[in-house]
Order: C-alpha cells, then sequence, then structure tokens
C-alpha cells in the first residue's frame, strides 16, 4: 500500500529537518542536544513543505499530527492519555505515531530516551477494551441530555467530560451508568 509507507518515510524525513529551524535547543552534560519545542516548528514546517508540494489535504494533516506529537510517547504515558490519543488520532494513526517514535528514538543513545517497549501491546490492548470512542460512539447521545434540561454548549460539555471519564476507565460506555453520573454532577 503506496500511501501509508509514503506518509511513514515523509514523517521520517520531515522530523529531521526540522531540528535545524528549532529556535531553542541546549546541550546538556553528556553533550547531548535538546531541541525545545521542535515538534511543534516541525510540524508547522511539514505541513508548508507538503502543502507546497501540492499533496492531498488528509496526507499533509496525518504527517504534520504525527510530527507535532511525536514526543508524547517519550514521556510516562498513563492509560487515560494513552486512550485520548487512541480517540483523537484513531488505530491507523496512533501505530503510525508509535512507528515513527520507535525510529526517531532509534538514532538516541538510550539514556536518554526510554520509551515503554509495549506501546504495540498497549494500543492492541486499547482497542481491544474499545478506547477508540469520540462522543459519537458515547451510549449518551444529545437528546438524552435535552431530556434532563441541557442546551447548547453545555451537551458538548457534558458529552467530553463523559469521553473523558469512559477513556480514564471510571465509568462505562453505559447509558444507565453515564445518565446517572450526569444527574449526580451536573444537578439539574
Amino acid at each position: 500500500n503506496y500511501y501509508p509507507r509514503t506518509l511513514r518515510h515523509l514523517a521520517k524525513l520531515l522530523n529531521l529537518l526540522r531540528r535545524d529551524n528549532a529556535q531553542s535547543w541546549e546541550v546538556q552534560e553528556k553533550g547531548i542536544a535538546h531541541y525545545k519545542t521542535h515538534e511543534i516548528v516541525g510540524a508547522d514546517m511539514a505541513r508548508d513543505i507538503l502543502t507546497r508540494l501540492k499533496l492531498p489535504l488528509k496526507l499533509i494533516d496525518t504527517v504534520a499530527e504525527i510530527i507535532k506529537k511525536h514526543m508524547i510517547l517519550y514521556r510516562d504515558v498513563t492509560d487515560k492519555k494513552f486512550n485520548k490519543l487512541l480517540s483523537e488520532m484513531g488505530y491507523d494513526n496512533l501505530w503510525r505515531l508509535i512507528e515513527h517514535s520507535n525510529a526517531d528514538n532509534g538514532s538516541k543513545n538510550n539514556e536518554v530516551v526510554n520509551t515503554e517497549n509495549d506501546l504495540h501491546e498497549r494500543l492492541k490492548r486499547a482497542v481491544e477494551k474499545q478506547m477508540q470512542v469520540t462522543v459519537n460512539d458515547l451510549a449518551i447521545n444529545g437528546k438524552d441530555l435535552i431530556e434532563l434540561g441541557f442546551t447548547g454548549t453545555e451537551i458538548g460539555q457534558i458529552k467530553r467530560d463523559l469521553l473523558d471519564k469512559y477513556l480514564s476507565e471510571e465509568i462505562q460506555n453505559n447509558k444507565e451508568e453515564m445518565l446517572e453520573y450526569v444527574k449526580e454532577k451536573y444537578k439539574k
């Protein structure tokens, strides 16, 4: 499949280009350079370059998102954050982000970056637990919230809160449980 392979190679190439243009970097005690906010600079550069090449917008957005988020996986990623990434990016793009981060990490000193080796396994487990959910996939919908007396932006806020609680595994994607949570927290 040409598209995903091209996407992966573009993300890697453009990720390397951005380091020289990162505005702020520092060398720490072992002579290792750290480029502060390089992921943001890199994502912007990638977007500009790929736009000039007149590539499809979906490909541009995906490459830029992978470059922008690739440092997230170097930190200790909680299950909640991992599930939220899955919800935001979708399975395929989170898989690509993991691949990109692993490749980027392979070029670094192991003392500098210590990523979790089982990110692919975590992704598989999250999918098995059905964590690839958006607000539109929740058991509760806007109509249910309107019946409880909520309106407008309150509905969106409550649905985002419910998604966050579900992704952090504090509640199940179950209509009765979600309605009970809303009644208790928002008391209308």
